[in-house]
C-alpha cells in the first residue's frame, strides 16, 4: 500500500521481492502449484478467485473444519464442484467460478481478452476503472499508516 492507501504492486518493475502478503493457504489453493506443474500468470487469477471468496465468506473456498492437508488438496484437484457456496451475490459466484476454472487455458483473465474480461465482468459494473487508475476514488475506509509498506492497520 502506498502513502495514499492505494495497492502497490510488488515486483512490477523487476524489483526483487523479499516477502509477499499472500498467505500460504491462498498459494496452496492453486492446482498447478500443488501438482508442481509449469504455470503462468493464470495461477494469479486463480488466487484472486480464492481471495475474493475468502473476503466475501471469511473462509477459503475448499475449507472444511478439522481437515487434513491431503483431503484439502484432493478437493482442490477435484475443482469448484467441491466448494460449498454460502448465500453470496450471484455475480460474485460467477466470477469466482471463472477464476477457479481448473484448466488454465479456459480461466478468466487468461483468455483472449486477458484482464479485459475481468474488468468488464458484471460484478465490477460499479467500478470506474479510469478513476481508479487515476487515483480519483477515495476509499470508504482509510487506515492510519506511517508510510509506504506499513501493513499494521
Amino acid at each position: 500500500m502506498d502513502a495514499l492507501r492505494y495497492p502497490r504492486l510488488s515486483g512490477a518493475r523487476g524489483e526483487s521481492i523479499a516477502s509477499h502478503c499472500a498467505h500460504c493457504r491462498h498459494l496452496d489453493h492453486r492446482p498447478q502449484v500443488i501438482n508442481q506443474s509449469r504455470y503462468n500468470k493464470s495461477v494469479d487469477w486463480y488466487a484472486l478467485g480464492v481471495l475474493i471468496f475468502e473476503m466475501l465468506t471469511g473462509l477459503p473456498p475448499f475449507h472444511r473444519p478439522d481437515d487434513s492437508p491431503m483431503a484439502l488438496y484432493a478437493r482442490i484437484q477435484s475443482g469448484p464442484s467441491c466448494i460449498r457456496f454460502p448465500a453470496i451475490n450471484i455475480l460474485a459466484k460467477d466470477l469466482i467460478l471463472k477464476f477457479l476454472e481448473g484448466n488454465p487455458s479456459k480461466r478468466y483473465g487468461n483468455l483472449r481478452n486477458g484482464a479485459g474480461d475481468v474488468f468488464s465482468h458484471p460484478w465490477f459494473q460499479e467500478v470506474n476503472w479510469e478513476k481508479l487508475r487515476n487515483r480519483d476514488i477515495v476509499a470508504p475506509y482509510l487506515p492510519k499508516v506511517t508510510g509506504e509498506g506499513d501493513a499494521s492497520a
